[in-house]
């Protein structure tokens, strides 16, 4: 019976490494769709970005720039050269992709049995969707890399002695961290992850103990790579200004248009801003620095004019927006583009949170 399983499982493995490398010769990297390009600038300049996560494209440039071979400028322009570093690029993608797939499949076997492990290696390893997601500059599956290794491995810990546990329980924590820094929507992960610690067999104060160690870990992966990475090229050591751009967006398409009455303050100072500030949507993509925007002299006066309106009690704001009509072509959607330009990242980010 263990023979079977064990064939099944190698007969899943090799469909799907075959599914995967067929995949890689049949399409080009991706590198043109949605926000690829700024995946892609800051892969080839190790850099970071105040709008997109980076940790995909730190993790790449951290492991291949001393082996990718040379590109041109700009890398975008097709030539001979470039499309070598983009193939290169391509298959050092599917090498991550296979090894860490190998990972967590063998984890699998480990944790539930041979059978379970085939199941999810036909069901992950040829999902086309994910594959497609290998062959682009695009972070999801990276960040599907670490989520599926961190949930395995504290599966894995719980079956281990206390002191080879905590070690792969700190482990796993520190992977979650990365995960965290590809997309931080990963966070979210968490709870799904905590009912292994719960319930392993240790004792209550061994759980708190190794759930703190854990945390500590986890912050100390993200707040590294705050300060040794992501500061150096964009100024700050914030991850990321995309809350306001966020969080406008999900509100009802009429929100800043409705009656001005019905407004907190928050709300009426961000439909102020938004009618007398130039809508530049054609702006909306990656930040690469905290001192984004014009120039001073011109920063300035869009400074006094922020500070203006902030002083406006919320009856003076409602008499605001009722003299001053949105400009045409208004994106409630995209609004949080020009604001971040004329008047700043933190200040804006900052409104647009209580919005």
């Amino acid at each position: 019976m263990k023979n079977r399983s064990l064939r099944i499982l190698l007969t899943a493995g090799i469909f799907a490494l075959l599914v995967n490398v067929i995949f890689y010769f049949s399409y080009p990297i991706n590198i043109g769709q949605s926000d690829n390009p700024t995946y892609l600038r800051m892969i080839v300049l190790g850099s970071s970005d105040l709008i997109h996560a980076s940790g995909y494209s730190a993790i790449l440039y951290i492991l291949t720039h001393r082996f990718l071979p040379p590109f041109s400028n700009p890398i975008y322009v097709p030539n001979d050269t470039n499309n070598y570093w983009f193939n290169t690029l391509q298959s050092f993608q599917l090498l991550l992709h296979l090894s860490l797939f190998s990972i967590s499949i063998f984890l699998c076997a480990k944790v539930f049995s041979k059978t379970a492990a085939a199941v999810l290696a036909m069901g992950w390893g040829c999902n086309v969707l994910f594959v497609s997601n290998v062959n682009a500059a695009a972070p999801e599956w990276l960040e599907g890399h670490a989520l599926i290794l961190s949930l395995l491995m504290h599966a894995y810990a719980r079956k281990l002695t206390p002191g080879k546990k905590v070690l792969v329980y700190c482990l796993a924590a520190g992977i979650f961290g990365l995960a965290y820094l590809i997309k931080p929507n990963s966070l979210l992960f968490a709870i799904s992850l905590f009912p292994f610690l719960l319930l392993d067999k240790e004792s209550w104060r061994f759980k708190t103990l190794q759930l703190s160690c854990s945390v500590v870990i986890f912050l100390l992966v993200t707040s590294a790579y705050a300060n040794f990475y992501h500061f150096k090229s964009t100024g700050t050591r914030q991850l990321n200004f995309d809350h306001a751009w966020v969080l406008v967006d999900a509100l009802p398409l009429d929100y800043v248009s409705s009656s001005p009455e019905q407004l907190g303050v928050n709300s009426l100072r961000w439909s102020a801003l938004s009618r007398v500030t130039p809508p530049e949507y054609f702006r909306a993509g990656g930040i690469e620095n905290i001192s984004y925007g014009p120039s001073t002299d011109i920063r300035q006066r869009y400074t006094e004019q922020l500070e203006y309106i902030f002083q406006m009690s919320r009856d003076e704001l409602i008499q605001f927006v009722k003299a001053n009509s949105l400009p045409s072509g208004y994106r409630q959607g995209s609004s949080a583009v020009p604001l971040y330009s004329y008047y700043g990242l933190e200040k804006i980010d900052a409104l647009g949170t209580g919005v």
